[in-house]
Order: C-alpha cells, then sequence, then structure tokens
C-alpha cells in the first residue's frame, strides 16, 4: 500500500520508466532520476494505469487551449461520433496562459499545436465521467505511433509537469 501511494506522487505516464533513463532532453524535470526503486514505483504505477484504461478512441483536434487541454471530435465507431469533446491530457500539469505562467504557457501550448491540431489522434480516455472543469480525462497519442503519448512527450521535453490526481 505504501508503494501504491508513493506511486500517486510519482506520475503515471505511459513510457515514463524510459524517459527516467534519458537526460538527453534539455529541461527535463527527472534529470538524474535513476534511482532503481522508483523506477520501480513508477512501473507498478504504470501497470495500475494500464488497469485503469477505460476506452481507446480515433479523433480529430479541434482546437488546443493550452498544453493540458484540448478539444476534439470523437470517432465512436458504428458511424457515431461526438463533435467539440474536451480532454484534459491525463497525468500532466502544463503552465496556465493566464498570470505569472503565461509565457511558458504559450511556448507549451505552440508546442502541442504545431504536433496535433487539425490531425487525427489516438485518444485513451480514464474513468468514466469528467473531472470539476467538465474535462475527459485522457492520454493523446500520435494515430500511427501508440509508443509515447504526447502527455510524456511534454514532461519530457520540460513543457509539462507530472501530476497524478483522482
Amino acid at each position: 500500500m505504501k508503494r501504491f501511494l508513493l506511486s500517486c506522487l510519482l506520475v503515471p505516464l505511459l513510457s515514463l520508466t524510459a524517459l527516467a533513463h534519458s537526460e538527453t532532453s534539455p529541461g527535463f524535470i527527472f534529470n538524474g532520476f535513476n534511482d532503481p526503486a522508483a523506477i520501480a514505483v513508477i512501473d507498478e504505477h504504470e501497470q495500475f494505469i494500464m488497469e485503469t484504461a477505460m476506452y481507446e478512441y480515433k479523433a480529430h483536434v479541434t482546437s488546443v487551449y493550452d498544453a493540458d487541454t484540448i478539444t476534439a471530435d470523437i470517432d465512436l465507431g458504428f458511424k457515431a461520433a461526438l463533435k467539440g469533446v474536451k480532454l484534459r491530457l491525463y497525468s500532466i500539469d502544463a503552465p496556465e496562459m493566464r498570470g505569472q505562467e503565461k509565457e511558458q504557457g504559450r511556448i507549451s501550448r505552440d508546442w502541442l499545436r504545431e504536433r496535433i491540431l487539425g490531425k487525427d489522434v489516438f485518444v485513451r480516455t480514464y474513468k468514466d465521467q469528467t473531472g470539476k472543469y467538465g474535462r475527459w480525462l485522457a492520454e493523446i497519442y500520435p494515430l500511427d505511433d501508440q509508443r509515447q503519448s504526447y502527455n510524456a512527450m511534454l514532461v519530457a521535453e520540460g513543457l509539462a509537469k507530472p501530476a497524478f490526481y483522482t
């Protein structure tokens, strides 16, 4: 139980273990992070996340508000779709577009916009309900390569911080 609680603080991002071993990215938030016990906890939490993922969809990104909030049209299959769905990128916290973080928020948002705005992506949702701001929790992946999420890439680039919330 203690390990699980600790894992909640270390944040689950798919491929985070691989990222934790890398110090190549400038501004990478986990520089020097190579404690085997901590990596084992992250591995355990990644397994928890994989077990709690709810649904997977193809989506078309129509708006990127900031680096952790996007709007997409979700293809539900069977010729059904949801338009204008707000998604909160799961397990990260990006700088805000207001206040003291505004400039860093623009940089993070623009990085994500360049990669996903107007494009099809793969979406994996968590929980079967929206958060307190009406957004669905999701991990966003390139449609053609689901080995590393944009969520994890933002953290790896130092453009967002890991965060775990329920």
